[in-house]
């Protein structure tokens, strides 16, 4: 953690999906005891879409980011 990994990770996958065409990623996320994912992504400029329930009844957030925004 921490370490910049993952930031470097999610701008590169974030760039091959602008080279290739798309305009925005959809992503879940657990929404209770998962604060490190969850800051991870709003600091990366992800918003909260929704949350719903899932098949195996955990809460979840729908993140949403416009990568022409970037």
């Amino acid at each position: 953690r921490d370490q910049g990994l993952g930031s470097l990770a999610l701008d590169e996958f974030e760039n091959e999906v602008f080279k290739r065409g798309q305009t925005e990623i959809f992503l879940t996320t657990d929404c209770f005891n998962n604060e490190g994912v969850n800051n991870f992504y709003t600091k990366k400029q992800y918003l909260i879409k929704s949350q719903f329930v899932n098949g195996s009844n955990r809460k979840m957030n729908l993140y949403y980011k416009d990568l022409k925004c970037k």
